[in-house]
């Protein structure tokens, strides 16, 4: 006499009662049933924790190399765009413009470009991670917290004044500077006395 493969169980869950002992609960159910392996919550979490470890090794990994592919991409850019534009770079230089001014503007526009591809790829992960917490959770499964939850780590606080620090004393205060108005002046100034 065989059995059907759809009358095979493979696992069953058992909750106890409020106040009973899980680890005696678990080795008597072992003792009366036969070719089973009863497994308590805090092992089941130590488990299904051991391989979540590898997988969050494998995303952080993937992290780090997305960021290093990244970061040459704006390098790759930027070097690019002052090889464009050593025409108007020599310009700004022959009106007067410093040359820390000229770094300035290039290192602005190369952290405005970053963080403006950084805040999109936040959102569009905000947004990726929203859509599959509402598909999973018809089957209870949920891919993060809150997004609230995430804008608030903080890590990302951290990152944030470590940005704004850098940019400030990068730029000697001045966060939003104004890069046309000291050429502009400058010209004035050129063209008055000619």
């Amino acid at each position: 006499d065989q059995v059907a493969a759809g009358e095979l169980v493979s696992q069953f869950i058992v909750y106890p009662t409020p106040g009973a002992d899980v680890e005696a609960l678990a080795r008597e159910i072992e003792a009366k049933v036969d070719h089973t392996q009863a497994m308590t919550g805090a092992e089941f979490d130590a488990t299904v924790g051991a391989s979540l470890g590898v997988f969050n090794a494998i995303v952080i990994g993937i992290g780090l190399i997305s960021l290093v592919v990244g970061g040459l991409s704006i390098v790759n850019t930027m070097a690019m765009a002052v090889a464009e534009r050593t025409r108007e770079i020599g310009i700004r230089r022959a009106i007067g413009a410093g040359r820390l001014r000229i770094v300035r503007e290039v290192v602005t526009e190369a952290g405005l470009i970053g963080l403006i591809g950084g805040l999109c790829g936040l959102a569009l992960g905000t947004v990726i991670v929203t859509l599959a917490n509402e598909a999973g959770r018809a089957s209870g499964t949920k891919a993060s917290a809150r997004p609230a939850s995430v804008a608030s780590s903080p890590a990302l606080r951290f990152i944030a004044r470590s940005t704004g620090r850098a940019a400030r004393l990068i730029l000697g205060g001045d966060v939003t500077p104004s890069p046309v108005r000291p050429f502009a002046d400058r010209a004035r100034r050129v063209r008055r006395r000619v």
